[in-house]
Order: structure tokens, then sequence, then C-alpha cells
């Protein structure tokens, strides 16, 4: 199976759990599946999440969404592992229904308290 032969849509959803053991990055997985819009889709919404986490001044957020990158890439299938995707919608619930400066204000009174 190459992605080559069909690069643009795919082999289609669930083409890779028939594969055992199957790819071990969620990106290769979703090109494989979805093809390339796919993927560019998969891209565009985790860029969107760093970018609301960015705006709203959330490190933590931007980490988690780095972390859950990175695990996409290396470990077995991030849409698989609820954990992974309760805590990336926990920290965007978080965020977003927090206002930027409410986010600024606690940042600077636990600047305040940690001399």
């Amino acid at each position: 199976v190459r992605i080559g032969r069909h690069p643009f849509l795919g082999y289609g959803p669930g083409f890779v759990a028939a594969l055992k053991p199957g790819p071990h990055n969620q990106f290769l997985k979703v090109w494989m599946d979805l093809g390339l819009p796919g993927l560019l889709f998969f891209c565009a919404v985790l860029a969107a999440a760093a970018a609301v986490f960015l705006s709203r001044g959330s490190l933590v957020g931007l980490v988690a969404v780095g972390f859950l990158s990175l695990k996409a890439m290396f470990s077995h299938n991030m849409l698989d592992d609820r954990t992974a995707l309760l805590l990336l919608g926990l920290l965007l619930s978080v965020t977003l229904t927090t206002k930027g400066d409410e986010t600024e204000e606690a940042s600077i009174r636990l600047r305040k308290s940690n001399p």
C-alpha cells in the first residue's frame, strides 16, 4: 500500500484499519484514508486550535496542541485515543469560555504571588 497510488483522494475511510498493525502516524493514516484534502483539513484543525490558544495567551493550550501533534506523529492513532481528544476538548472549551482580560489578570496575579 502506497500513498503515491491515491495521493489526492486516499483509499477511503477505514482503509487503514484493515492493515495490521497499521501506521503509527496519525498524519499518514488521515492521508491514506482521506487523501490530501483530508490531511490538509486535519492540519488546519490543529492549526486553528493553536491559533485560538495563541490569541487567548494560553501557553498550556499551545503546549497541549504541540504535544498532541507530536503524539500524532510518533504514537498510535490520536483520534482513537479518547483521553487525548478529551484533553484537547477540555482545554479548548476552557480557553474559549475565558475572556482574554480574565486570563491576563490571572496570569499577573500568579506572577505576583510567586516571586
